[in-house]
């Protein structure tokens, strides 16, 4: 089976201009929550997600996905109806489960 210059070229303008297209991120969210509803926390050592969701209960803090294991970091949803962000993150640091805590953002790389 031959094919013709043409049918070749065609087809590779389809595949130059559809590929950066196909191959782009999408700005919607990854379907997990909200913007500005996670919160980021590294826990201290001693500390379980099961302890500080106890601890928090009063705002719906829950564990929505491991970020890395071995550093006890997760990432959790909380009831933006029951707190601001800014006030949570502020009593998560004071917290002795732990260690670290700040807002999920999205952020844009710079090219």
């Amino acid at each position: 089976m031959k094919i013709s210059a043409r049918t070749l070229f065609y087809f590779l303008v389809v595949v130059f201009f559809c590929n950066p297209l196909i191959s782009c991120k999408s700005k919607a969210s990854n379907g997990l929550t909200e913007q500005g509803t996670t919160v980021i926390i590294k826990l201290a050592e001693n500390a379980t997600t099961e302890a500080l969701e106890i601890a928090f209960k009063p705002y719906h803090l829950k564990k929505e996905k491991v970020l890395s294991r071995p550093l006890y970091i997760f990432l959790f949803t909380f009831d933006t109806n029951t707190t601001n962000d800014k006030d949570l993150v502020t009593l998560l640091k004071k917290s002795p489960l732990v260690d670290e805590a700040q807002l999920n953002r999205n952020v844009e790389l710079r090219n």
